[in-house]
């Protein structure tokens, strides 16, 4: 027997079942798998309702609806495999997600790890870049100084080779001048030498006759001695004259009939140099042969430097008796001579040897020398009495 279902019957069951897990109604089709199970137990249950409440209800409509339960039961079962089988694709969408989520978390901190090396290396550029500028700044600076030494070495070279060519010239004229007074002086030599011989054979012939014993010899010889000694030339600084014996003390030597003591014991300033000597009732040496007094104090003291009793007067050179230094002093190469500043003491320089200059410097009294004091007259006596 065929069941008669009412239009309203059939318009509330096509809203309640479910398709493959969607549910079908008003608003569309929406996924809710528990809201469907829900649904269609829901609408069942109102079916068995509505069909209790039929007044035409034959054996053929429980049948049927025997079957749609049968359907629906096994709808239910789906939707509920269906349900775990999305239950498990949650669980795995979600650790997925998580995992994901970690990572984007991970790389965020990277990435901000990596924003923070890539400022300090750009940090590190800028002031790597900064230092270049300065060295470049720098190199420039050695650059100009190199250059500008350079060409102050360059006009220093240009200075010596014009002080080493006026050297040459000096050398060659004196040189010249030394060739000239050597001859001259070997020539005065030689006459001398052939006068003597000839006064010797005068005086010789002159004795044989009168020659009674050795003393009345001797009385002859020193008789002809005064007149010998006359004949010999003056030469200035170019050879070494027969001196005077002085009557120095034993702390004195003699040199060209004058006493000289040197103190090398310590170096001080031309004052102090002449109160040691008024110490002892002597002066500052103003020796009459400078280069003579050089080779000797050379030779047997030391070489060095003393103070003299001389200095200047703002525009010559006095010794400290008022008397002016002889035009033909011999001063050293490039020495004032006779341009002497009140600060300037009288330096000798000992050496054994003056190829060029001589040894007379005028230096600055407050520099410090060693000492060679002169003692004369009254002084010598009272030291050698």
């Amino acid at each position: 027997m065929t069941m008669v279902f009412s239009r309203d019957l059939i318009a509330f069951i096509m809203c309640t079942i479910t398709v493959c897990g969607f549910v079908v109604n008003s608003d569309g089709i929406t996924y809710d798998p528990e809201a469907s199970i829900s649904a269609n137990q829901l609408g069942l249950m109102k079916i068995i309702k509505h069909f209790k409440s039929c007044t035409k209800v034959t054996c053929g409509n429980f049948e049927e609806i025997a079957k749609m339960s049968h359907v629906v039961h096994k709808n239910q079962n789906d939707i509920n495999l269906l349900v775990n089988v999305v239950k498990d694709t949650s669980m795995s969408m979600m650790e997925s997600i998580t995992q994901l989520t970690a990572a984007v978390r991970q790389n965020t901190e990277d990435i901000g790890q990596l924003k923070t090396v890539v400022q300090q290396h750009q940090a590190d550029v800028s002031q790597l870049s900064r230092q270049a500028t300065r060295n470049q700044e720098d190199i420039g600076l050695m650059t100009s100084a190199i250059k500008e030494a350079f060409l102050n070495n360059h006009q220093l070279v240009k200075e010596n080779q014009g002080l080493m060519k006026e050297n040459q010239e000096l050398f060659k004229e004196v040189a010249k001048r030394t060739k000239e007074d050597n001859n001259q002086l070997t020539r005065s030599i030689n006459m001398m030498v052939q006068r003597n011989q000839d006064d010797i054979h005068k005086l010789t012939t002159f004795l044989q006759p009168q020659a009674v014993g050795e003393q009345d010899e001797h009385r002859v010889v020193e008789r002809a001695s005064p007149h010998l000694e006359n004949r010999l030339p003056d030469h200035g600084d170019n050879v070494f004259h027969r001196e005077e014996l002085a009557d120095c003390s034993s702390e004195y030597f003699e040199l060209g009939g004058q006493c000289f003591r040197a103190y090398i014991s310590n170096t001080v300033s031309w004052e102090a140099g002449r109160r040691i000597c008024r110490q002892e009732g002597a002066e500052l040496a103003q020796p009459r042969n400078l280069r003579q007094l050089a080779i000797h104090l050379s030779r047997n003291i030391r070489e060095t430097w003393y103070w003299l009793g001389g200095q200047g007067d703002g525009t010559h050179a006095r010794w400290i008796s008022g008397e002016l230094l002889s035009s033909d002093t011999p001063w050293a190469s490039r020495e004032p001579g006779d341009q002497v500043s009140t600060s300037q003491c009288l330096d000798l320089r000992a050496s054994h040897n003056y190829p060029i200059s001589g040894p007379l410097y005028a230096n600055d009294c407050s520099g410090t020398s060693y000492v060679l004091c002169e003692c004369s007259g009254s002084c010598a006596r009272e030291n050698n009495p």
